[in-house]
Parts: structure tokens; sequence; C-alpha cells
């Protein structure tokens, strides 16, 4: 069984994997710390003149977003007892937000 752990490293490097459960308050450090940043970077290379340099650079930075957020809530969605495959409902406008605002706040599955 794997351990909880509260470190913003170790929750960002879980992400990754599909495999495993996120508590909520791991689940919503991962939010503010990786979500938030990166959204704040995004802002800030879509703001101004737009450079070729700056699609370019957003490339990677997409990826390891999406891999990330959808190791993330399949993960949480495991945690609450729900396939992982609601993690792709991550692609549809509006569906997204509500997905996160409800995984943060229903309460996982007690731990056998």
């Amino acid at each position: 069984m794997e351990e909880t752990s509260l470190n913003p490293l170790n929750i960002f490097t879980r992400s990754y994997s599909f495999d495993g459960k996120f508590t909520r308050l791991e689940f919503l450090i991962y939010m503010i710390l990786v979500n938030i940043p990166i959204g704040l970077l995004t802002s800030f290379l879509l703001s101004g003149p737009q450079e070729d340099w700056s699609y370019v650079a957003m490339i990677p930075i997409f990826l390891i977003l999406v891999v990330s957020e959808l190791g993330a809530v399949a993960r949480r969605l495991q945690s609450v007892g729900l396939s992982s495959w609601f993690a792709l409902l991550l692609f549809v406008p509006i569906v997204n937000i509500l997905l996160i605002l409800a995984l943060i706040f229903i309460p996982g599955q007690p731990q056998p």
C-alpha cells in the first residue's frame, strides 16, 4: 500500500502514475501547486505581442500538464471509487471544472 505524503514534489511525481489513490488534501495541494503556477506561466507567455517562441514554449508545458493532470484526476477518481476513465471528462469544457471541484469535496472511500 502506498504511503500518503504531503511533500509537494512527491505529490507531483506521483501524479504521473495512474495507479494508486490521492486523498482530498493531496489532490488540493496538487491543484494549487501545479495548476496555478502553470496557469500563470501560460498567461505570461500569451500576454503581449505573440512571438513564435511563445507557442513553441507552450507545447512541452501543455504536455506535462495534461499527463500530470490526467494522472492526478485518475488517482482521485480511484480514491472515491470511480473508474479512472472518467478522467477523460477533463477534455469537456465546463464539465472539467465541475469534476475537479467535485473531486476536491467528495470524501474518498475508507482504506481496507
